[in-house]
């Protein structure tokens, strides 16, 4: 404890032991007791003897101490503090392996986290151009898909720009070097709007990949069909070409069966949900079944205009030649 501290290291060294320590040869013993072989010489001015050390006693080591700790203080305000703190990740003393609850309460202990929001009580986030560019270049029309005309500052300023939350130029300051965002709300909507873009992005791919497979599977089937027919002999009855339109077959405005299938309203396609887009500020509206989405309003259930309509044939097995009677109907929807 720190009781009796100061009584207890009172105590001098003799003047037999600094003068044999004052005619030592190593720098090191020569600069620790420099005071004190200084002090028992007589001939030296801060020796008690000696004229303007009057009144003075060797130095005690207590009076080392403080007067240690007063030149340490000294160096320390006058340098610039830069804080290393080390954490242990382990008991065990093994490369590579962390424990998370004895590395959390380290964080904790030592206030990180109160240093990191002072850190960002100024500019939260400071980055290079290059690297700030490489990373959210996703969020601008103008840096992807083709790349910047210019330099990756002017490229970071455009991307900034582009999101309407971020424009005016008090959120952010563009430096030589780095660019700097003031609050950390601000990259947390650059980080969802990266996100949104991937997403995105990945939805054009999986549409592109599904259309190609579709048509791909489709010119497949009509080349096997087209074979099977050709094998057997069928073609299309020459007389069907010239056919001429007479009007509705079926008596489509009173057939009560048919108009009720045509004007059938599915209710998955206009299975919408809402959400809101917190990136964007706006709300849109998606279909599980169909899989898309809209903004701001659901589309409406609307009726389909039905063109034309017959009876038509169906080859039901190519091999046997067995066909089926089916509904043909044109509308503006589908066929």
């Amino acid at each position: 404890t720190v009781a009796g501290f100061v009584e207890k290291n009172k105590d001098a060294h003799s003047a037999d032991l600094l003068a044999v320590l004052g005619a030592s040869t190593d720098p090191l013993i020569q600069q620790l007791f420099e005071e004190d072989t200084a002090a028992a010489d007589p001939s030296s001015p801060l020796s008690p003897a000696g004229p303007r050390a009057k009144g003075k006693s060797s130095t005690t080591a207590s009076f080392k101490i403080k007067s240690q700790a007063g030149d340490l203080v000294k160096t320390l305000m006058r340098c610039s503090p830069h804080y290393i703190r080390c954490i242990k990740p382990n008991d065990t003393r093994t490369p590579l392996g962390f424990v998370d609850d004895r590395v959390l309460h380290q964080v904790k202990y030592l206030g990180l986290l109160e240093n990191v929001k002072v850190r960002r009580a100024g500019f939260a986030y400071r980055q290079f151009y290059d690297r700030f560019l490489k990373r959210f270049k996703y969020v601008c029309a103008q840096t992807f898909p083709r790349p910047f005309k210019g330099s990756d500052r002017d490229a970071c300023r455009a991307i900034l720009e582009s999101v309407p939350q971020l424009r005016g130029g008090q959120y952010y300051q563009l430096g030589e070097t780095k660019i700097f965002i003031r609050y950390p709300e601000n990259l947390f909507l650059l980080e969802e709007l990266r996100e949104a873009s991937f997403s995105r992005m990945a939805t054009a791919i999986q549409r592109a990949w599904r259309r190609f497979v579709g048509r791909k599977r489709f010119i497949k089937l009509r080349k096997g069909i087209n074979r099977v027919l050709a094998k057997s002999g069928k073609e299309r009855r020459r007389p069907s070409m010239f056919q001429t339109y007479q009007g509705d077959y079926l008596g489509y405005p009173g057939h009560a069966g048919l108009k009720g299938v045509v004007e059938f309203i599915d209710p998955e396609k206009f299975t919408w949900n809402e959400f809101f887009a917190e990136a964007y500020g706006r709300k849109y509206f998606y279909n599980p079944f169909t899989q898309e989405t809209v903004w701001d309003t659901a589309p409406t259930p609307v009726k389909e205009k039905m063109y034309f309509c017959c009876m038509v044939e169906r080859v039901a097995n190519h091999l046997t030649g067995v066909c089926a009677k089916e509904f043909f109907v044109l509308s503006d929807k589908a066929v």
